[in-house]
């Protein structure tokens, strides 16, 4: 008879995380824990923004306020942007390796 490879048997055999995935993985759900009150500090700097640009004598009175705001709301829509698609990647990367245990 001819001999067992001993290779056949651990062709369906699951692969365990590493320890550098265990850490990699502690340290995505961290951070995507705390992706929310990052977004919710975000939505009310903009909501804060829009209330003072609500103001129709702001530009009057303050011209560099009026600038600042003006310059700070986009930025903080696209900070708001890429928090919300880094949650997305966090969610992918994180069933990847949940995948593993």
């Amino acid at each position: 008879p001819a001999a067992k490879s001993p290779w056949k048997g651990n062709a369906h055999k699951k692969r365990r995380m590493t320890f550098k995935e265990k850490r990699e993985l502690e340290d995505l759900i961290a951070e995507r824990e705390a992706l929310p009150a990052r977004l919710d500090a975000l939505e009310c700097e903009q909501h804060n923004l829009e209330a003072l640009l609500a103001d129709p004598g702001l530009y009057a009175r303050d011209h560099a306020e009026f600038a600042r705001i003006t310059v700070r709301l986009p930025q903080v829509e696209e900070e708001q942007l890429e928090l919300l698609e880094r949650g997305d990647a966090l969610d992918a990367r994180i069933a990847q390796l949940e995948a593993l245990k």
